[in-house]
């Protein structure tokens, strides 16, 4: 668990935050190659400080609108070097740069967005552009429970009013990030003071890296007092410190995405509560394998706790298909408990489940279709549009109105479609916020039980279920199965609302599929029905309208309720 002492904040005081709370931090040398030649004579030369100068301003507009306000970056422009004579136009000029950010998607995008950015300066002044981009330290994310554990450390000792949390993220970086990657834990910040520094025609503290910088005795005492605190608590009765089994989760999404926050984190609280400490999860700073590998992974015990997409294996998982078919359901809540009902109820002993615990099952409540240009609203409009998708339903639904399917993860989303390689995208409305798709995709369009939808599960190795206790076994179960289910058709209801309120706030236009779409769509739901009822046929089993009546009847009294 380590600490910082930061100037400018009241000594002896006490600032924590559940995951980002310091910037990742990387290193970009930018060199633009043209030809060198006389001041005199500069048409006989390329000048490489041109595109070095304009590049200065067009990185701002990276941070400025490639970012969503919300999300914290920096470029900052640390270095600029060019000639060494006032008459001479010199070969290259040569920018440093200091990039930072405390989301792991918006760094691929500055990434991204400055190798752009720097190609097209070099092109318009017809020089060569070479970018070395060395990331350093990553964003430091800080465990739930060991931030929990130090919290309530620091309020034992010394009260509310000297205990800061949520503090402020900061810009700054860290090496402990590389630790906190590998190991949860929780970094803080104690306060230094203002070091006296206001004083002498000096303002301000005086911060860290400059050599007036005065550590501040009077934070010693009540740090060490923290620090024995912490030992103490860490060996007491505290549920936190005896658990006898630590679990591992992996999880692919950022550590500030609302499953990561409200869904994940939120469960794993209520699993510890209820084992009394006996069982506690460990959320992975980094996902161990791809999201379409994490059903695998669980099932071979690379990570004790996997979640993800069903059907990024459609083949295991066809008997799923009906709950992502078009127009099945747009109350998340009401379809992932029916989708849990049902699975318990009708395909708990198909061998596709085999190796894999399951705990909770979960549905987006309806995806709709967005376009970056038009609305979509008649059959036609569908047809030769390059739409991003996911899963053998979107591309069967996509393909039946003559649309071309672009297999990528919601995470690429905004590359394709800030390229061009894409015109549109499937997502459910929290997606659109969620990957910063707003400026993207102007145009909604949302069908009554949705376009499509997406089933998801979070299981546990089986073999490593069968070592937990009866005891803990039953008190797990008592926070998952429908439990963790209603959980997260909630949090995706809540998500979904939000999203379409801010949308309409920031002046994105939504639409109603016409009759003629609706009707279509229709169609290509029974066509799909009646498909997927054959294969399952073969699949042994004699029933399986069955399946769907009981998922339809549930859906319906969970939707009335």
């Amino acid at each position: 668990m380590p600490a910082t002492a930061a100037p400018g904040l009241p000594a002896g005081h006490f600032y924590f935050r559940e995951g980002a709370f310091l910037a990742s931090s990387d290193r970009v040398t930018v060199t633009f190659t043209g030809k060198g030649g006389h001041g005199a004579m500069p048409q006989l030369a390329v000048d490489p400080t041109l595109p070095a100068a304009s590049m200065v301003m067009a990185l701002q507009s990276i941070v400025g609108r490639n970012v969503d306000p919300h999300h914290a970056s920096v470029i900052s422009v640390g270095r600029l070097q060019a000639g060494s004579s006032y008459n001479i136009i010199p070969e290259t000029a040569e920018l440093e740069l200091s990039v930072r950010t405390l989301d792991p998607v918006v760094r691929d995008t500055l990434e991204r967005r400055i190798r752009a950015v720097a190609l097209a300066q070099a092109q318009a002044f017809d020089c060569r552009g070479d970018v070395a981009y060395e990331r350093g330290y990553p964003v430091l994310v800080n465990a739930p429970v060991e931030t929990r554990l130090a919290v309530d450390t620091a309020r034992e000792l010394f009260g509310d009013e000297r205990v800061e949390t949520p503090a402020t993220p900061l810009t700054a970086s860290e090496d402990c990030a590389f630790f906190l990657e590998r190991v949860p834990g929780c970094y803080l910040m104690v306060g230094n003071g203002d070091n006296g520094y206001d004083q002498g025609g000096h303002l301000g503290p005086c911060s860290v890296h400059n050599p007036h910088y005065d550590f501040n005795d009077e934070s010693l005492a009540p740090a060490a007092a923290f620090w024995l605190g912490l030992v103490s608590r860490y060996f007491s009765d505290s549920p936190v410190t005896h658990a006898q089994t630590t679990l591992n989760l992996s999880n692919w999404v950022p550590p500030n995405h609302f499953i990561s926050t409200d869904i994940l984190a939120a469960w794993i609280e209520e699993v510890e509560e209820a084992t009394e400490g006996r069982v506690r999860i460990r959320m992975l700073p980094s996902a161990v394998g791809a999201p379409e590998k994490h059903w695998e992974l669980a099932r071979l015990g690379v990570a004790d706790i996997t979640w993800s997409n069903f059907t990024y294996e459609p083949i295991r998982f066809k008997s799923l298909w009906f709950s992502e078919m078009p127009l099945t359901g747009s109350n998340a809540v009401a379809s992932s408990v029916a989708l849990w009902e049902t699975i318990e109820a009708h395909l708990s002993d198909d061998p596709a489940y085999d190796g894999v615990k399951l705990l909770g099952v979960g549905l987006l409540g309806g995806g709709a279709l967005h376009h970056s240009r038009q609305p979509m609203v008649e059959p036609q409009d569908l047809r030769n549009q390059k739409l991003r998708m996911g899963g053998p339903i979107q591309r069967e639904l996509l393909e039946a109105f003559g649309a071309v399917p672009v297999a990528a993860p919601a995470t690429r989303g905004y590359e394709l479609l800030e390229s061009g390689v894409v015109d549109g995208s499937l997502h459910p409305l929290e997606s659109v916020i969620a990957f910063r798709l707003e400026s993207q995709l102007a145009h909604h369009t949302l069908f009554p039980g949705g376009f499509y939808d997406a089933s998801f599960f979070i299981g546990m190795n089986e073999r490593k279920w069968n070592t937990l206790s009866e005891a803990d076994q039953e008190a797990i179960m008592s926070v998952s199965g429908e439990h963790l289910s209603r959980l997260w058709g909630e949090r995706f209801h809540a998500q979904n609302q939000a999203a379409e309120e801010q949308l309409r706030e920031a002046g994105n236009q939504f639409h109603e599929p016409s009759e003629a779409l609706l009707e279509r769509t229709r169609e290509v739901r029974e066509a799909m029905l009646a498909s997927w009822v054959e294969d399952m046929g073969e699949m042994g089993y004699d029933d399986p309208m069955a399946i769907v009546d009981f998922y339809e009847n549930r859906y319906q009294a969970l939707d009335s309720e």
